[in-house]
């Protein structure tokens, strides 16, 4: 379909524009009667061959981001073909990639990475894959051989396809984080599709004892707390350090929401489709600022569910809101800050704050970081240990961080507040020191 919307726009050019030059449209240089000068005739067969030609690359290209999900997740597709765009960053020269995707719900896109890092004997260690498409496979085999596959957390979007890369890259041994869990149904990993070669513990060892194979390179702090006295599901993330660039590579444990719209990976049409204040006509107009109030809104919904500016349609459709200004100085207040994200900060730190709080002491008194590389969002963020652990301050107790709107924050505050009545309650702050 697109290389024939190219050739019909050249054919209708090939009657109607003179390319600038000095001659009639119909001058009779070659003896041809009413057709276009040599000069102009070339261009266009020039210009159709060359049409002709990107319509197997394009169709090329849109197989290589094809993937087939067998895994039930709660984003796009449920189960079947997906298709997720690949953009890989070189972060830190010759040593950390990253493989940076979409991931979607319904008109809502949120980017999602994995984490390269070549060690020095030419490897490749790869954190939390991500959909197994031909495009993110070339991009990493360009790095070199993959030898470790390391799962950092629990949470399925982070270790959906760790089975499928796996049988990509077979000869790879897999490394997961204590307290593994699945749902809805707690199943082993490898019953799943994931073997488990190795259990990741504290500092430059595993479970077992042996010493991690990148044991010199990176170091590992380990967040894997049962939560029981809280009811609640684990709190589970690996952080590592790359001793030789000073690097920070986490999860979820922060973030920071890019000003501009990743229009390489975030597709045009869903954020043009949120543009539009009040739903139910067409999309919006392709424009920049278009594309930044579709992407404000996905950040405030990914973010907060329930921005205070927005409030459903009387359309009844999940997605389909009214907004009110305000909500673009409301995302601008947000972007470019490094913050832990509110879902994790109310729904799950929140259930433990002493275990995330010893974590974060371990982290910011073993590693001197000068960056971070999270999961999601900007990477790298440039932070040092002080202003990661002062991400934290909310769980601390005496300390008053900058707070989240409460407007913006009631709908997660309410649902912790249910829980917390249902047998999930908050354990008590993290006593300062």
């Amino acid at each position: 379909m697109q290389a024939t919307s190219r050739l019909e726009g050249v054919t209708n050019d090939f009657t109607s524009d003179n390319d600038g030059g000095d001659f009639s449209p119909y001058h009779d240089e070659d003896g041809l009667g009413s057709v276009l000068p040599r000069r102009s005739l070339v261009l266009r067969i020039a210009s159709i061959a060359s049409a002709l030609a990107a319509a197997p690359l394009a169709a090329q290209a849109a197989e290589d981001r094809t993937f087939f999900a067998c895994w039930p997740p709660f984003y796009d597709p449920i189960c079947g073909i997906g298709t997720r765009t690949t953009v890989r960053n070189e972060l830190v020269p010759n040593k950390i990639w990253d493989f940076t995707q979409a991931q979607t719900i319904g008109p809502i896109s949120a980017t999602i990475r994995s984490v390269a890092v070549k060690l020095n004997d030419g490897s490749v260690w790869l954190q939390n894959p991500v959909a197994p498409t031909e495009e993110f496979f070339k991009l990493l085999d360009e790095i070199g051989p993959v030898k470790h596959i390391v799962i950092s957390t629990y949470a399925i979007e982070h270790k959906a396809y760790a089975a499928d890369v796996h049988k990509k890259y077979p000869s790879a041994k897999v490394y997961v984080t204590p307290k593994q869990k699945t749902v809805p149904l707690d199943l082993p990993l490898p019953l799943l599709g994931i073997p488990v070669d190795g259990i990741l513990d504290e500092g430059e060892t595993l479970v077992d004892g042996t010493k991690a194979p990148w044991a010199n390179e990176l170091d590992c702090a380990i967040l894997a707390y049962d939560n029981k006295e809280a009811g609640a599901v684990p709190i589970v993330e690996a952080a590592f350090f790359h001793k030789q660039s000073k690097s920070l590579i986490v999860t979820d444990a922060v973030e920071r929401i890019q000003r501009q719209p990743p229009t390489d990976i975030v597709r045009t049409d869903l954020l043009l489709g949120l543009a539009p204040d009040i739903p139910g006509g067409p999309p919006a107009e392709d424009t920049p600022e278009n594309r930044l109030r579709g992407w404000a809104k996905m950040c405030l919904l990914v973010q907060f569910f329930q921005p205070s500016k927005s409030s459903p349609s009387k359309e009844g459709s999940t997605f389909e809101l009214e907004w009110r200004d305000g909500y673009l100085e409301d995302f601008d207040n947000l972007a470019e800050t490094t913050f832990v994200a509110p879902i994790v900060r109310y729904l799950v730190y929140s259930k433990n704050p002493s275990a995330v709080i010893d974590w974060v002491d371990r982290i910011t008194t073993r590693y001197d970081f000068e960056q971070v590389i999270p999961a999601h969002y900007t990477a790298p963020i440039p932070i040092n240990r002080e202003e990661f652990s002062r991400c934290f301050d909310f769980l601390r107790e005496g300390k008053t961080p900058p707070p989240l709107p409460d407007a913006d924050t009631k709908l997660l505050r309410d649902g912790n507040e249910f829980l917390s009545k249902n047998g999930q309650p908050d354990l008590p702050l993290a006593r300062s020191a």
